[in-house]
Order: structure tokens, then C-alpha cells, then sequence
């Protein structure tokens, strides 16, 4: 982290929002370990990630920056019954506020998901705006006894959080 300090009248350091900063993180591995860390009793998430996220501009008007990646994914919620497996995210957050993410999972058999989205002007003061289209082919999320599920079709949403449209 580099955060810039101006003096106080008081002589104690206080940050200058207004310059110039940097930070970063930068993370590889399992997310298991910090999935069990969650108040998440019966329900499991495993599979491999990588986040870079770095930070730029000032305090003021900070300028963040992210590229993360999950593959080889699985989770499963033992008392719904539900499981996806082969889960694959890749998401992009520019510094000028575009987000753009790929979603993809199966149900263990033949069913997929598959979504992509894309928000614009995420970090401006104006209203963003959202497209998200999607496609579920026979997705059997639920393994249970009692109750079964397929799930078909094409569906989106686009526009602003003050209007939107659905399909």
C-alpha cells in the first residue's frame, strides 16, 4: 500500500485524499480454506482462484482495477440438495468503472449454465447501467428424492437500476 500523508495543523499525519495512491492485492489458490470460515453449516464450495486487484488516483476518487478467475469449481448444499460442479467464473473491473463477468457451471450430468453481464459506469455518479443474458440447457441443479427440477430457455436483463428491461 502507498498512501500519501500530509501534517496536520497539529502536527499529527493525517492522509492527503486528495493525492496520488497506490494498493494491490494479488491472491492464488484454494478457496475452500476461506469458504469453511463462513457462518455456512452443510454447504460446500471448492475449486481454484486467482484475484489481482489493484487500486489507483487518490482517496478521493479512487480508481480500482480487478481480474479474478475461478475454475474448477463445486458446490453443494447438502440439505437443499443442490449441486453445481465445473464452475468457471472470469470477471474485469477497468479503472473507469466497466465490469464485465463470464459465469459457467454444470449440474453434474449433461446441464449447463451459462451467463455473461456487463455493467457500465459502475463507479460514476450516475445511474449504470446493466446487461446480463443467459442460457440454461436442461440444468438439474436439485439431487433429491422428493423433488426434481429442469431448467431450459434464454433470459437477460438490460437497462439501469431506475429502468430495466427483462427477457
Amino acid at each position: 500500500f502507498q498512501i500519501p500523508l500530509r501534517l496536520a495543523p497539529n502536527g499529527l499525519p493525517l492522509p492527503d485524499s486528495a493525492a496520488p495512491m497506490a494498493a494491490g492485492v494479488h491472491w492464488n489458490g484454494s478457496v475452500a480454506p476461506l469458504w469453511q470460515a463462513l457462518p455456512l453449516p452443510d454447504r460446500y464450495l471448492s475449486g481454484q482462484a486467482q484475484v489481482d486487484l489493484s487500486v489507483t488516483g487518490s482517496l478521493d476518487k479512487p480508481k480500482p482495477a480487478l481480474t479474478a478467475y475461478f475454475g474448477q469449481g463445486r458446490y453443494e448444499d447438502i440439505v437443499a440438495g443442490a449441486l453445481l460442479t465445473d464452475i468457471r467464473l472470469e470477471a474485469k473491473l477497468t479503472p473507469d468503472g466497466n465490469l464485465s463477468a463470464l459465469l459457467a457451471a454444470g449440474d453434474g450430468a449433461k446441464g449447463t449454465l451459462a451467463l455473461e453481464a456487463a455493467v457500465r459506469g459502475l463507479l460514476d455518479q450516475k445511474t449504470p447501467t446493466v446487461h446480463v443474458r443467459g442460457q440454461l440447457n436442461n440444468l438439474r441443479p436439485l439431487h433429491r428424492d422428493d423433488l426434481s427440477i429442469a431448467l431450459s430457455g434464454i433470459f437477460g436483463v438490460k437497462g439501469s437500476a431506475r429502468s430495466e428491461e427483462h427477457t
